[in-house]
């Protein structure tokens, strides 16, 4: 029910080392009172579940590792009992995730019923020696509804309502796992379904055009969405959507799963790099005083120099702007799209436009706003050379192939 591959293991690599440096990160002093012995048995058990979802061969096993995947963060978001944030936020996750997972379910169940297995080389093959006319109407229905349900799972629009709010609400370093490990094992996930169904690059135009629109769609409603946000935490979670949106462009490209697996796995490993430093900022200027506001940042840079550094090239890197990871993952998603879908470069380069405005703003709260009051307290070396050594993944990375 499960294989690995050269797709499985990178992706799950990329889970692993997203998972330990947020295991190391959560160890920094906080004067939160929170749950640390329940954190990190759910935390591994989510990673489990990721792991199986990047690396199923049997629709079951996705199921199963969704439900392994989910349940802990369920638990997670609500952790922070003494936050009726957290609640809502972990009330919101369950109810959402609960019902896209019964969508998802159901639509297995009209597969299963149409082609009589949820093996997926079984349907592969049912798929490559039925026309498409002879294929049952039930089949078809089922594929959507498992389409929406990891729609869902990835937050792309219009299924993203629950992202800024559950993101919002949650202890910051279970947003940042949601950010990271948990984007990167759905969309790992999503590949290897759509590699099912898009039959290695023979999609019908008519599935390749709805995945178009809905990846515009997300990049254009995130990133405007994210410029009138007032919380940097709300900011972040708009930003995690928009680059759902970059990714999806990955799956229109002529070779969808070779192609898509090597790309995406660059691209979310440089992207999780980058939040992970942005989320840790988060942690040690604002977790304290659950002041979120740009203006929380005034003066980083004076009082903070080393933390606000760090910070900037995680936002430049987000941003896409060259000679940092997060711009090599754009080039590649472009010049993969280059020749079957030209008119989507332009989609990127003004939603990357736009995202340069709301990371910017930030960077002037930090550089060119007066000082605000900062606890005189250092960052402690093991903290700073971790801070470093993903600095330098952001910028170097791109160098490596």
């Amino acid at each position: 029910m499960m294989y690995f591959n050269h797709f499985s293991v990178g992706f799950s690599i990329a889970m692993i080392f997203a998972g330990l440096m947020i295991a190391i990160i959560s160890q920094y002093p906080s004067k939160k009172n929170y749950p640390w012995n329940e954190f990190y048995p759910l935390i591994f058990f989510s990673l489990i579940g990721g792991i199986c979802m990047v690396s199923y061969a049997h629709l079951l096993m996705l199921f199963l590792g969704i439900e392994i995947l989910s349940i802990p963060l369920y638990v997670l978001a609500a952790s922070d009992k003494e936050n009726l944030s957290s609640n809502e936020a972990g009330l919101k996750y369950f109810l959402m995730g609960s019902f896209a997972t019964g969508i998802l379910l159901f639509g297995i169940a009209l597969v299963y019923g149409a082609v009589g297995h949820l093996e997926i080389n079984s349907i592969q093959a049912f798929l490559t020696s039925t026309p498409i006319t002879a294929t049952p109407n039930i089949f078809w229905v089922g594929m959507v509804m498992m389409i929406i349900g990891m729609f869902f799972k990835i937050s792309a629009v219009p299924f993203h309502f629950w992202s800024p709010d559950v993101y919002q609400g949650s202890p910051n370093i279970v947003t940042m796992f949601m950010a990271t490990v948990v984007k990167t094992a759905a969309f790992g996930a999503f590949i290897v379904l759509m590699k099912v169904y898009f039959n290695e690059g023979a999609a019908p135009m008519y599935w390749k055009n709805l995945f178009i629109g809905i990846a515009v769609i997300t990049l254009f409603v995130s990133n405007i969405s994210a410029i009138y946000q007032s919380s940097v935490k709300r900011m972040l979670a708009y930003s995690s959507i928009s680059q759902v949106g970059y990714l999806l462009m990955v799956l229109i490209s002529p070779m969808v799963f070779y192609h898509a697996a090597a790309v995406s796995v660059f691209y979310l490993v440089s992207y999780a790099a980058a939040t992970i430093i942005l989320f840790s900022g988060m942690i040690l200027v604002s977790e304290a005083s659950d002041d979120y506001s740009f203006s929380a940042y005034n003066g980083l840079g004076q009082k903070k120099p080393m933390l606000a550094a760090f910070m900037t090239i995680a936002m430049i890197s987000l941003a896409g702007i060259p000679l940092t990871a997060g711009f090599f993952g754009k080039y590649f998603i472009i010049t993969s799209i280059l020749h079957s879908n030209i008119e989507l470069v332009f989609v990127i380069l003004a939603n990357s436009a736009i995202s340069i405005y709301y990371y910017f703003r930030l960077i002037n709260a930090m550089y060119f706003q007066p000082a605000n009051e900062f606890e005189k307290e250092n960052i402690s070396f093991p903290f700073s050379f971790q801070f470093a050594m993903i600095i330098a993944l952001c910028i170097i990375i791109g160098f490596a192939l």
